[in-house]
């Protein structure tokens, strides 16, 4: 077997049978040659059900698990971990993919002599339940999960690295790093994340590339509730808080970096009230929302920086692979 396609899920049945049928007629790869892995982590509604009906269907075979732990990073791991395939490809439960989807995502691993890739991600576009609102500029279709890093196949480097929702791994590769961090990724009401961004760090630091692909696209679904400034608010100030988490790995470095978070915290706080003073004063409407986000990201970066820096990294925020 060649892949293991992991769906992670939680309370998304409905959107189980149209991202299956789109896995189940992936072209260039033959059915034998990968299966579908769904990770069922402590749903309530039919996704079991769903799933077990999914698997009598004819092509590729279907398998279901259930990950007790609640949390992404504790399904993806358990979806690594039950995989057969050399390489293993993780995929939204919200999303479908293009009909070449897996066989580009697999491509580059296969042309790579040297075996230096250990991971490959692809393209993420949005697809949106509500007509987009005027604000929401296209930097931030980022924090919504949509990826796109031009239309050329490339090495990614610096800051770059695929999202979690089109990503995969060389399966031997992955386990010997030791999967994702289960002190990030999303978990019951917190939006923190930031587990792809650190296994590709892992990876950098032993020596694997971390590649891109745009030919493997995934089609990603934007609920309408996430396409408000209520959403966007949470969203950033959680951001902050899992950038400091990957930054900050023990209480020496969050001491060096808590002068710096509270410069940039007091900064965009005046920006903001600035702003919003002029916005009054000149009756002209002005938005201060960006100012907002940026407050609320470098807030949510200084208070898990004290909490690192006052309370330490106890054994539920270490941040390691799994």
């Amino acid at each position: 077997m060649i892949a293991s396609v992991i769906v992670c899920t939680f309370n998304r049945a409905k959107f189980i049978e149209p991202l299956f049928k789109s896995l189940r007629c992936q072209e260039g790869i033959a059915p034998a040659d990968y299966e579908i892995v769904f990770v069922d982590n402590n749903s309530t509604d039919d996704t079991k059900a769903t799933v077990d009906e999914l698997s009598t269907v004819p092509g590729p075979k279907v398998r279901y698990c259930l990950e007790p732990r609640q949390g992404l990073s504790f399904a993806r791991n358990r979806g690594a971990r039950e995989a057969r395939g050399e390489i293993i490809a993780f995929i939204d439960d919200d999303a479908t993919a293009k009909c070449d989807w897996l066989q580009n995502l697999c491509e580059p691993y296969r042309s790579d002599a040297g075996k230096e890739i250990a991971c490959v991600g692809g393209k993420i576009l949005p697809v949106c339940e509500a007509e987009i609102p005027g604000w929401l500029s296209g930097h931030l279709l980022k924090f919504l999960g949509a990826l796109d890093y031009g239309d050329t196949p490339r090495e990614l480097r610096g800051g770059e690295h695929p999202y979690g929702g089109n990503i995969s791994f060389r399966a031997e590769i992955l386990k010997d790093v030791g999967l994702f961090s289960t002190r990030l990724g999303r978990r019951a009401s917190s939006l923190r994340s930031n587990e792809e961004v650190e296994a590709c760090l892992r990876l950098r630091e032993r020596g694997w590339k971390v590649f891109y692909v745009p030919q493997a696209i995934v089609y990603h679904v934007i609920p309408k509730e996430h396409l408000t400034k209520r959403y966007f608010r949470r969203r950033l100030y959680w951001q902050g808080k899992s950038d400091a988490l990957l930054a900050l790995r023990s209480r020496q470095a969050a001491r060096v970096s808590i002068s710096t978070a509270f410069t940039e915290c007091w900064s965009a706080l005046r920006i903001m009230i600035r702003t919003r003073v002029a916005a009054t004063l000149k009756r002209d409407g002005r938005e201060t929302f960006p100012q907002q986000l940026h407050f609320l990201w470098s807030f949510g970066n200084l208070f898990q920086a004290l909490q690192i820096l006052f309370l330490g990294l106890s054994g539920s925020e270490k941040i390691k692979g799994d």
